[in-house]
Formats: C-alpha cells, sequence, structure tokens
C-alpha cells in the first residue's frame, strides 16, 4: 500500500548534530533550524512551539518523516496520514517533536489538515513542518484511540490550512540599475 521512511534522535545530547548530518542532509538542515546544539528545539519562535509545548522544547525524540509514499490505486484515501498517526502511537513515548520538509503546497496543506505546523515565513523556515506529541494528543485521553484523526482537517476544508509562501527575492528594476 505504501512506506514510510524516517529516522529519530534522542534529545538531549551532545553530539545531536553530528547524528542528524550521519542520517542525512535534509536531517541536518531541519536539526539546525529547530534545534540548538545539544538538540533543544529553542530556535524556531512559534508559540505553538515554545508556549504550548515545552516538553518538546526541552528533549525527547526528534523525529524527522523523511518520506511518505503511497502507491496509486491507494492514494486519495488518507493512507500517508493514518500511515504517520500509526507510526505516532507505536513510538509513544519516544518522539516529542515530528518534523518533515514539505515543499509543495498541496502537500503542505495535506500535512496541515493533520496538524502539522509550518515553522514560519522567512524563506528557509516555510518548507520546514512540525507537529508535537502535547499538541497532537492534547486531548486524547490515550494514545491508542482516534480522538487525533477526529480533529483532522477534512478533505474539503483543505483550503483552511495556513501556507505562508516565502518571500520573493527583490528584483533590482531598471532605473535602480541606472543608479547603480
Amino acid at each position: 500500500v505504501g512506506k514510510l521512511r524516517g529516522n529519530l534522535l534522542k534529545r538531549p545530547s551532545s553530539i545531536f548534530f553530528e547524528m542528524a548530518d550521519a542520517e542525512s542532509y535534509e536531517l541536518q538542515g531541519l536539526a539546525c533550524l529547530f534545534c540548538e546544539s545539544d538538540g533543544t528545539a529553542s530556535r524556531i519562535l512559534h508559540p505553538s512551539l515554545q508556549d504550548q509545548s515545552q516538553g518538546a522544547v526541552r528533549g525527547g525524540g526528534f523525529l524527522h518523516i523523511e518520506g511518505v509514499r503511497i502507491e496509486e490505486p491507494h492514494r486519495g484515501k488518507d493512507l500517508g496520514l493514518r500511515l504517520i498517526h500509526e507510526m505516532l502511537v507505536f513510538l509513544d513515548d519516544l518522539w516529542t517533536i515530528a518534523v518533515m520538509a514539505v515543499g509543495h503546497v498541496k502537500t503542505q496543506r495535506h500535512f496541515g489538515r493533520m496538524g502539522f505546523l509550518q515553522a514560519g515565513r522567512k524563506r528557509g523556515m516555510c518548507d520546514a513542518w512540525f507537529l508535537t506529541k502535547e499538541l497532537y494528543f492534547e486531548s486524547s485521553s490515550g494514545m491508542n484511540n482516534n480522538t487525533a484523526i477526529e480533529k483532522w482537517i477534512p478533505k474539503d476544508r483543505a483550503g483552511e490550512v495556513e501556507v505562508h509562501a516565502p518571500p520573493s527575492p527583490r528584483r533590482t528594476s531598471a532605473p535602480d540599475e541606472e543608479l547603480k
């Protein structure tokens, strides 16, 4: 039906960046974007991370979701989201923050429906998305139920997921060029 690929790094760790770098360039980039050298996730000043997910900031598993792929005949049934959900339930207390790099707006809205949040609006942050255990399972009385799934935004309302595009690079106009 499909597959899911990812890495789980323990935090805090004095070799957090080295562990990320040993796995992949993408993970190393996300680790540097979100975390300090010990793995403390304090570089992204997103209120949902810093104010509502302090456990995820301090430590615990840093889960990098590298890829989710559903085979063609099974697409359109939210199986990718369900696969991620089941992994989060299975990992239980091993993770506190999940991160992924998502470049396509349609795909960003898809994962946003599940509760993933865009790291920021600046260039380099728009394609980084995160989900914390505290936010995802906040009202669940346990992680073996479907309460978190019930909070997903329905497909027909995916357009409501806020997605920010990076600012366009400034282009020098002809009159500006003449002034140089």
